[in-house]
């Protein structure tokens, strides 16, 4: 499984990011996850954008993403991505104010 892009850290943490981070960003990933974490990643960049920065991830890049990596609990899997997006859009709200 890939991990988010360093970029990304370095973004939410600022002046505070070390290369050392990109190996601790992410929790221990239970399995059950796996599949969300893999989607997620593959569609990070897919995002709606409003005046002040994303508001939302765009659903149909994740329906797409799952279909071509053949996820077979698509619904299960969807909600997660949709959650992780969501965590990520305010870490950078958070961060751009």
């Amino acid at each position: 499984m890939a991990k988010p892009k360093c970029s990304t850290c370095k973004f939410l943490k600022g002046d505070l990011w070390k290369e050392d981070d990109c190996l601790q960003c992410l929790p221990p990933l239970m399995e059950e996850n796996q599949d969300a974490a893999e989607i997620y990643f593959l569609v990070q960049n897919q995002l709606i954008m409003g005046l002040r920065g994303p508001i939302d991830i765009n659903h149909l890049a994740i329906h797409e993403a799952m279909k071509l990596y053949r996820i077979r609990e698509r619904r299960d899997c969807f909600e997660k991505v949709l959650r992780l997006a969501i965590h990520f859009i305010e870490k950078a709200r958070i961060a751009s104010e």
